[in-house]
């Protein structure tokens, strides 16, 4: 899998600012909600698991549920574990009447499924939050670069760049819009093994991948307004067959990996 570049940001400021009445809430059950917030903001998502777990005990039929599943599945997604981070995303989606909060949770849902290789599920879901989010907002970004991704692992390439262009045109100046550009017009898949400010250098690192019978050239590309050079090995049609190479590249340069390429 090539590298994302990212992970997931959305604001969760949201969910302590509050979303309307908080209906019956205890004081100790917003305390518990609030400091679940402090906690995964913090970094500290065993803690933030921990307290968001006794707020559930005795809230989960409360008007404040859905975000709690939310921010918990923000935790166990953040602590790698997909099955409870799925559990609480679509608990949140069942139990919400919020059309933002079902919309991020749904993309939580989206970005599972990418990383799963469920591309179709990841495809749906992705659809399914840019129905809900108005346009231009957090994180129609985040999901219109996904689906992107998406549609370029289906070779759907055009459809690709609708969604890439969307977020330069939308969100111009953030690091989406960047990586958005960076993937756009792409047609091929290839394996990224460095990048460089020089092209001497970029051909330099080159050479010794040719020199073993490896397939590598050198890319310029934009970045920041800047030159930058990187150096790829082969050109394939699909991504399965690119990844099915990566393992072969990463015994010369371990840090590979699976990229597009134009």
């Amino acid at each position: 899998m090539q590298p994302m570049g990212f992970a997931i940001s959305f604001s969760v400021v949201f969910l302590i600012a509050g979303m309307g009445c908080e209906g019956p809430l205890s004081p100790q059950a917003r305390q518990l909600l609030q400091e679940g917030y402090h906690f995964y903001q913090a970094g500290r998502d065993a803690e933030a698991i921990e307290k968001l777990d006794r707020f559930l005990v005795d809230n989960a039929k409360s008007n404040r549920a859905d975000e709690a599943y939310y921010l918990r599945g923000l935790a166990w997604s953040r602590q790698k574990d997909s099955a409870q981070a799925k559990s609480d995303f679509q608990a949140a989606v069942d139990t919400t009447q919020n059309v933002s909060l079902r919309a991020k949770a749904q993309v939580g849902l989206g970005d599972l499924a990418y990383q799963e290789d469920q591309m179709a599920l990841a495809e749906n879901l992705y659809r399914r939050a840019l129905g809900d989010i108005e346009q231009g907002q957090e994180p129609s970004d985040h999901a219109h670069y996904r689906l992107g991704c998406v549609l370029q692992r289906q070779g759907r390439w055009a459809e690709a760049d609708v969604q890439f262009d969307r977020v330069v045109y939308l969100f111009a100046d953030s690091e989406l819009a960047g990586l958005a550009r960076r993937r756009t017009h792409s047609t091929a898949w290839t394996i990224q093994t460095g990048a460089f400010r020089e092209k001497i250098r970029a051909d330099r690192a080159a050479a010794p991948l040719r020199d073993i019978g490896l397939s590598a050239f050198t890319q310029p590309l934009l970045q920041d307004q800047r030159p930058l050079f990187v150096v790829q090995v082969g050109r394939f049609d699909t991504y399965e067959q690119a990844a099915a190479s990566l393992s072969e590249v990463q015994k010369h340069q371990p840090d590979s990996f699976v990229i597009t390429t134009r």
